[in-house]
């Protein structure tokens, strides 16, 4: 209902403030035509249609009413120490935490739960390169 009655203010300004057609008939670079559309675009501007509004009453009941098991679940309490295990510095009390909580203790960075390294093995490796009379033949010794 208020839509028609926008719609209608509208066209009763552009009526009223629009001058003979003359003016819409020149071109658009003259100064007359200009001064001729400038009421028409603040009218077109500055009356606001009602449809285009948001109902945020309905929108606040209805994110309100919504209740979704999935978005419930992600927001779980955590025990302190699946908490500790997660967010904790890596110490002998973390590493403890994660196996009581079940968790593994293994993070990402190499680095685990209880503070050690994982640095991979270390071995001493020597290159030879062996003489097949054309060409050399690279081998590598790792102890």
């Amino acid at each position: 209902m208020s839509v028609k009655i926008s719609l209608l203010l509208l066209a009763s300004a552009l009526l009223v403030l629009v001058p003979s057609g003359h003016a819409l008939q020149q071109p658009p670079s003259s100064r007359r035509a200009f001064f001729a559309a400038v009421p028409v675009a603040a009218v077109a501007v500055a009356a606001p249609l009602v449809a285009g509004a948001l109902d945020m009453d309905a929108f606040m009941n209805k994110e309100l009413t919504k209740s979704d098991t999935p978005a419930q679940d992600k927001y779980k309490q955590m025990s302190n120490d699946e908490g500790l295990c997660r967010y904790g510095a890596p110490s002998r009390n973390t590493g403890e935490a994660c196996e009581r909580a079940g968790i593994s203790p293994k993070r990402a960075n190499g680095l685990d739960a209880f503070g050690n390294i994982d640095r991979g093995d270390f071995v001493r490796c020597k290159t030879y390169y062996l003489d097949k009379g054309d060409r050399y033949e690279k081998k590598v010794v790792c102890e």
